[in-house]
């Protein structure tokens, strides 16, 4: 596939509107309007607006979107074409240099989830990141200490009901069960928010990467010559 317009992937939070003539989505204020294709339909409900087309999908892309590959790769395509939608990106660009993402990442949005089942299956039958992936942050939703956490003194959520100290909470908040098996997937564990100073490799001119962080943005487009956006997840990495 030749180079042309990746997905621009951010955080943006959807409502669906279930209709008998297909899916809509309510889109929040935040995104530009020039992004969304609004209905001329009187019938749906004033606000409401309708996702441009679908962009223009390869065969193999359409049989993971039909799910013919498995309920992963289903959910992740899912979650890239809707990226597509609303970013106006006309296709996909195939990835070939490396991927960071936060972890442990199964929540691709607030409706498409991947359960922890359903990725042990995917690994289990030998289910693989296609690039080189690196995780970004310690376990992003608790963000508990790795070392020293016995006497940190600090809390989740600035709740002092979920204190990183607690034996009980920081098992919890570490997710062991879905590192190891992103570990078996092939995800590099640096837990590095500046995964540049300290991934194996780095891209080299032109390839195309999949980073999320701030900082990694310039580093990668600027400083490497690599292309990145701000758009690394679990789906862009596993299916490249």
């Amino acid at each position: 596939m030749e180079p042309g317009r990746q997905v621009l992937l951010h955080t943006i939070t959807l409502r669906y509107e279930s209709e008998a003539s297909g899916q809509h989505l309510r889109i929040s204020s935040a995104i530009p309007k020039n992004i969304v294709t609004c209905s001329e339909d009187k019938n749906i409900e004033r606000g409401a607006s309708i996702m441009p087309p679908l962009p223009k999908l390869t065969d193999e892309e359409k049989r993971m979107l039909n799910g013919d590959e498995g309920v992963v790769k289903q959910k992740c395509m899912q979650y890239l074409v809707e990226m597509c939608q609303i970013a106006g990106a006309e296709r996909l660009v195939d990835l070939d240099g490396t991927g960071d993402m936060h972890t442990p990442g199964l929540e691709l949005s607030q409706h498409i989830v991947i359960t922890i089942d359903e990725l042990a299956e995917f690994a289990e039958q030998g289910g693989k990141f296609k690039i080189p992936t690196f995780a970004n942050k310690s376990p992003f939703s608790e963000q508990p200490p790795i070392h020293g956490w016995e006497n940190c003194n600090i809390c989740a959520y600035k709740n002092p009901e979920t204190r990183h100290d607690d034996p009980e909470f920081h098992k919890k908040a570490m997710h062991d069960e879905e590192f190891k098996i992103l570990r078996k997937m092939g995800l590099i564990t640096t837990h590095s928010c500046a995964n540049y100073l300290t991934m194996s490799y780095l891209p080299s001119v032109g390839q195309h990467c999949s980073w999320f962080e701030s900082s990694q943005m310039p580093y990668c487009n600027a400083t490497l010559g690599a292309r990145t956006n701000f758009d690394g997840t679990l789906a862009t990495c596993l299916l490249g």
